[in-house]
């Protein structure tokens, strides 16, 4: 397939037909349960070159379709996928629209390496985030510093120099 042909996830638009992206699998997702019908969902997260995220949904009649084809860290080509608008009821990955993957979707694993290197992270103080999970962002990791400690530079024997950090032994005494 000629890269003409394949979409970056910031050119889709809602209700678009016959696209084809490139994406890696972050989160393969566990299955979740639908209030409104009681049948599982899965939502996957995916990452194109451009560093966009955004979650791939599988509905129950696709669920056995899908089951262990999509794996972690694995880039795929994924074809004729349903591009719908985001609910805003629910916490999104995208602003605007999200995949959802059925039974004409095809899936084809590829060798294309999508890298991180893209990706920007974005971080936020505790007191940004949501206490209402409807209004929540996703969150994959929290992170605290409690103290970083003092860098010092120190001579080895062979009277070369590097840098650590200052121990509790290093702590003048009082």
């Amino acid at each position: 397939m000629a890269d003409s042909e394949v979409s970056s996830i910031t050119s889709l638009q809602p209700n678009q037909k016959a696209t084809t992206l490139v994406l890696k699998v972050l989160r393969q997702g566990n299955s979740l349960f639908s209030k409104a019908n009681s049948k599982p969902i899965r939502k996957i997260i995916f990452l194109d070159e451009e560093g966009t995220m955004i979650y791939g949904i599988v509905f129950a009649n696709a669920m056995q379709y899908f089951h262990e084809q999509l794996k972690f860290n694995r880039s795929y080509l994924i074809s004729n996928p349903d591009i719908r608008e985001i609910n805003t009821n629910f916490p999104n990955i995208n602003p605007k629209i999200e995949l959802v993957l059925q039974n004409n979707t095809t899936i084809t694993e590829t060798d294309n390496i999508i890298s991180f290197s893209n990706y920007t992270f974005s971080f936020c103080e505790f007191g940004d985030i949501k206490k209402s999970s409807q209004d929540a962002q996703p969150l994959d990791v929290i992170g605290v510093i409690m103290k970083v400690k003092q860098l010092i530079q120190f001579r080895r024997d062979d009277n070369s120099t590097d840098c650590r950090k200052r121990s509790h032994i290093d702590e003048p005494s009082t």
